[in-house]
């Protein structure tokens, strides 16, 4: 099988390149984006069943199921700033987040690999609100940052309690 091109460029920290050489990877922060028409057309657009996260890691894994290559490019520089357009929804970007992260899963991995990573996601968010619960109590509440986690970890875990509900999440999401 020949090995086909494909080009995605990678976000500089601060303006700053963190390559010397162009490498292959993965895949990559869908901030800025470069991709051949052809490889497009083999694979097919991002998946419109992600919303803000997850979908350029999706489209990575199409791309190099069918021989693409992903690759990034120190000479291209540009700036991200990461969260920003979600601090004023922090707690619905992060339920939005895990949503994709869960659909990411189950797209991209064998059913009992997506159920297996699906359950310790879930275990995990149940451990980090029980700890920011606890460290909430500890600090009668005083603290901000925990008072912060404490409510998005609390907010995925009653999604996921709820049975994940499409209405939660960000704003204006794609339909589904």
């Amino acid at each position: 099988m020949s090995v086909k091109r494909f080009l995605i460029v990678v976000v500089h920290r601060n303006g700053a390149a963190l390559l010397r050489e162009t490498v292959t990877d993965e895949t990559i922060v869908g901030a800025c984006i470069a991709a051949r028409r052809t490889a497009i057309d083999a694979v097919g657009p991002m998946d419109p069943d992600f919303f803000f996260y997850f979908e350029e890691t999706e489209w990575c894994v199409r791309m190099r199921r069918h021989g693409w290559k992903i690759a990034l490019d120190p000479a291209v520089s540009v700036t991200h700033r990461k969260g920003h357009s979600t601090q004023a929804v922090r707690t619905e970007a992060q339920i939005e987040a895990l949503r994709s992260r869960l659909l990411y899963y189950r797209k991209t991995m064998p059913p009992l690999l997506a159920a297996t990573v699906t359950i310790n996601r879930v275990v995990r968010v149940v451990l980090n609100t029980l700890g920011q619960l606890t460290l909430f109590a500890v600090t009668l509440g005083c603290v901000p940052r925990i008072r912060k986690r404490l409510i998005g970890y609390g907010s995925q875990l009653v999604w996921l309690l709820l049975g994940c509900p499409r209405t939660w999440g960000l704003p204006d999401k794609c339909n589904q």
